[in-house]
């Protein structure tokens, strides 16, 4: 299998909350952009900033954590 094709399945599988991303102002971490990343704080995966280290909802604390 090419890596292309795996990489695929891989984005596939990968539940992401919001493929549009957020456009929110950037913030405690968070910023908007094209990427995909994981929160360092809810670990869900997030369309950010290459930078960002927290999803839009985590930065703008608007998401309840366990």
């Amino acid at each position: 299998m090419c890596y292309a094709t795996e990489q695929a399945e891989k984005l596939n599988k990968i539940e992401i909350r919001n493929w549009n991303g957020d456009k929110r102002p950037k913030l405690n971490g968070w910023a908007p952009g094209n990427y995909i990343s994981r929160c360092f704080i809810c670990d869900e995966q997030f369309i950010g900033d290459k930078g960002a280290i927290h999803c839009a909802d985590c930065a703008y604390g608007t998401k309840e954590h366990p």
